[in-house]
Formats: structure tokens, C-alpha cells, sequence
């Protein structure tokens, strides 16, 4: 039901209002790179030489890893990638249920995980 409107003083015409216009909406920009659906940039098995002699491999198949030291397999879990945050949660190994927090960086055939104590593990592609 529409509602009237006084009459303007000196018989002028009452003015309509008008809806306002709504403003467009805002877009949140967000850290690049994210993992959206698709493979990831982390697809396949990366390998590193430990200090102590120890072969550690990880390999990311679509949000899922495995760990393998030596060739035997330690630990599973499942990742997202949020700009330079690797976010994980292990499902099985020593600590399932563990959720963690590590940056990663690609390097051409180069992948870079820093831990939350600022160590770096460097790991080679090994396949795609």
C-alpha cells in the first residue's frame, strides 16, 4: 500500500522518493597464490636430503599428503594452500588430529617449506 504525501506548502507538487541506489559491492582482494579447486601447484613428490642423512619425500596428490622417510610412509594428512600458508592437518602418523601452519614457496622445479621455527627445508620435484 503506498502512502501519501502531505501537500508541499504554496500547492506545489510532494516530491516521489526515490529508492536509494545500492552500492556495487566490495571485492575483498586476496593473497595470491590459493589453491581453487583443480591441482595443485604442489601436484606430485618432492624429495630433500636431511642433515642427518634421512631421505624425507613429500608427495601431494590433490588436498591430500604423504610423508615418506626412507621410503617408508610416516604420515598422511590433508592441506590447503592460502597465499604463501601451507595449512595442514595430519590423519594418521604419530600425531593424527595435528593441525599446523608452514610457509612454501615454488622455485621453478624448487619447493621451499618453512617452519614455524623458521628452518627451511629445500625440496627437489621429483615427478609432476
Amino acid at each position: 500500500r503506498r502512502q501519501q504525501m502531505p501537500p508541499m506548502p504554496g500547492g506545489g507538487q510532494p516530491i516521489q522518493q526515490q529508492p536509494m541506489p545500492q552500492p556495487a559491492p566490495r571485492l575483498t582482494p586476496q593473497p595470491g597464490p590459493q589453491q581453487t579447486g583443480g591441482a595443485s601447484p604442489l601436484e606430485g613428490a618432492w624429495a630433500a636430503q636431511m642433515p642427518n642423512g634421512a631421505q624425507l619425500v613429500f608427495v601431494f596428490t590433490g588436498g591430500q599428503y604423504r610423508v615418506l622417510v626412507n621410503g617408508q610412509p610416516t604420515e598422511t594428512g590433508i592441506f590447503t594452500l592460502n597465499g604463501d600458508r601451507l595449512e595442514y592437518t595430519t590423519t594418521s602418523g604419530q600425531n593424527p588430529g595435528q593441525k599446523g601452519v608452514n610457509r612454501w614457496r615454488l622455485n621453478g622445479d624448487t619447493f621451499i617449506m618453512t617452519l614455524p621455527d623458521g628452518t627451511s627445508v629445500q625440496f627437489g620435484r621429483q615427478r609432476r
